[in-house]
């Protein structure tokens, strides 16, 4: 598959995601850094949920959630996440864990897993249904 036939294919699978241009610098140990352009999967809103992804019954929204609300990550999709970035260079892993913040704006994605979730979170297998796309 090319380039853009997998950005299709991808943008086509995340309807609930903004896949958009942004400007980047690279992550670099040394003093010479690149910028350039790519894209990055940006939160939605729930104005622009596709009419097949409403809002699940019992919940007010899916990407708005105040501060304190105590919402934690799904742990099936945080750990497609952390296979997915293993991958990346380990500059880009660690910037994924320490850059990277729970709904409370402040706890840390490495905070979160060093506190005893790590573990939880690498245990859940997802749905046979959705193994492919969530294994990392």
């Amino acid at each position: 598959m090319g380039d853009r036939a997998l950005f299709l294919h991808r943008t086509r699978r995340e309807p609930e995601y903004a896949i958009i241009k942004a400007r980047f610098s690279e992550l670099a140990s040394d003093a010479l850094v690149q910028d350039g352009e790519g894209v990055i999967c940006a939160a939605g809103s729930d104005a622009s949920l596709p009419t097949s992804l409403q809002i699940p019954e019992g919940l007010s929204t899916v990407w708005h959630w105040p501060r304190e609300s105590g919402l934690f990550p799904a742990d099936v999709y945080l750990r497609h996440c952390l296979l997915a970035v293993r991958k990346a260079p380990l500059v880009a892993h660690q910037s994924f864990l320490d850059d990277t913040f729970l709904v409370d704006r402040t706890t840390t994605l490495r905070q979160y897993l060093e506190s005893g979730e790590e573990s939880v979170v690498m245990a859940c297998e997802p749905p046979s249904e959705l193994a492919v796309r969530f294994g990392g």
